[in-house]
C-alpha cells in the first residue's frame, strides 16, 4: 500500500514533465532586434548630446534650465527615429535577395533556340550567329564576335 502511495504520484510527476505538456515555440517572424535597440541608444543619446548642448548654449540666459530640457527631449526624440530608421534598415538586411542565380549551358541553349525561332518569324532585326560557328571561331583563334552585326 505504501509502495501505491509512493508510486502513483512519483508516476504523474513523470508524465506531466513529458515534452508533450512543454509550452510550444513561438513560430519566428520578423526580427525587430536592431529596431529596437537603436531607438533606445539614439534616443538616449539624443538626450545626452542635448543636455550638454542645451547647457553649452543657455548656461547666463534667463530661464535657462527650461531652454536646456527642452533641448534634450527634442534632441532625444530626434535621436530616437534616426535610431529606429537606422535598425529598420538593418532588420531589412537580411530579408533581400539581391543576386539571382547564373543559368545553366542548357537554359542558355534553350533561350538562343527560343530567340532562333523568333527571328525566322522576323520579331529581331539581326541573325544570331550559331552556336556551333562560335565555337570553331574561338577554336581557331578568331576573333569571337565578328558573327555580331553592331546595329546603326
Amino acid at each position: 500500500m505504501k509502495k501505491r502511495i509512493v508510486l502513483l504520484p512519483l508516476l504523474l510527476c513523470l508524465i506531466a514533465a513529458s515534452p508533450a505538456f512543454a509550452q510550444q515555440a513561438v513560430p519566428k517572424g520578423k526580427s525587430s532586434k536592431y529596431r529596437t535597440i537603436l531607438t533606445i541608444a539614439g534616443a538616449g543619446g539624443g538626450f545626452v548630446l542635448g543636455v550638454f548642448a542645451g547647457i553649452g548654449a543657455f548656461d547666463d540666459s534667463i530661464n535657462s534650465s527650461r531652454k536646456v530640457w527642452t533641448t534634450a527631449i527634442i534632441t532625444g526624440a530626434a535621436g530616437g527615429v534616426g535610431g529606429y530608421f537606422l535598425g529598420r534598415s538593418l532588420d531589412k538586411r537580411g530579408s533581400k535577395t539581391t543576386w539571382a542565380p547564373r543559368p545553366t549551358r542548357d537554359e542558355w541553349d534553350g533561350l538562343r533556340r527560343a530567340l532562333s525561332d523568333q527571328q525566322a518569324e522576323g520579331y529581331f532585326r539581326y541573325k544570331l550567329p550559331d552556336l556551333q560557328q562560335l565555337r570553331a571561331r574561338s577554336a581557331a583563334d578568331e576573333d569571337p564576335g565578328s558573327g555580331f552585326r553592331q546595329p546603326r
